[in-house]
């Protein structure tokens, strides 16, 4: 015998059947799928486009979300990338704190109105590695005025040790 489906009129609930009524059930389920599949082609055909559109805005709109809530973790993952390209990512790098630095500046960015970034205080171009000991929120005017130059000064205010700025 061989368990075939559960039925609500059966005493005990479960159909069972012999093996050759199964193996009839199964084939003539099977042919009739087929017969469907040939007679609703082209019905089926836009089924699949429409499931495949539908899913695929919605894996948009996921990632969109993923993103505008994780931007801090993304810009993280995207300075490692850079980083381990040019192979200056130090051991010891804590993520969270990067993470963290790359929050505050988003949080600047839109309790002050003017763009922050995350500038390396040795640029990569001139051997700094991606480290959080490296990394230092400033207005982004700077960041993009100072580029790769050791020689630039950033205003007083800016140049304040990092374990004084709150």
């Amino acid at each position: 015998m061989v368990f075939w489906c559960y039925h609500p009129q059966v005493k005990t609930g479960e159909q069972w059947l012999t093996r050759e009524t199964y193996d009839e059930k199964h084939e003539k389920g099977k042919r009739k799928g087929r017969e469907y599949r040939v007679t609703n082609r082209e019905e089926l055909k836009l089924k699949r486009v429409v499931y495949k559109k539908v899913k695929v805005e919605s894996i948009k709109k996921q990632r969109h979300e993923y993103r505008k809530n994780n931007r801090a973790k993304i810009r993280v993952e995207k300075a490692e990338r850079r980083a381990l390209a040019k192979k200056a990512i130090h051991p010891d790098n804590n993520k969270e704190i990067s993470k963290t630095l790359y929050a505050l500046s988003a949080r600047l960015t839109i309790k002050l109105g003017i763009q922050f970034h995350v500038d390396h205080i040795l640029p990569y171009a001139k051997g700094g590695l991606n480290h959080h000991c490296n990394l230092k929120v400033i207005p982004a005017r700077f960041n993009l005025q100072k580029g790769s130059n050791l020689d630039y000064q950033l205003p007083e205010c800016w140049n304040a040790p990092r374990y004084l700025i709150n």
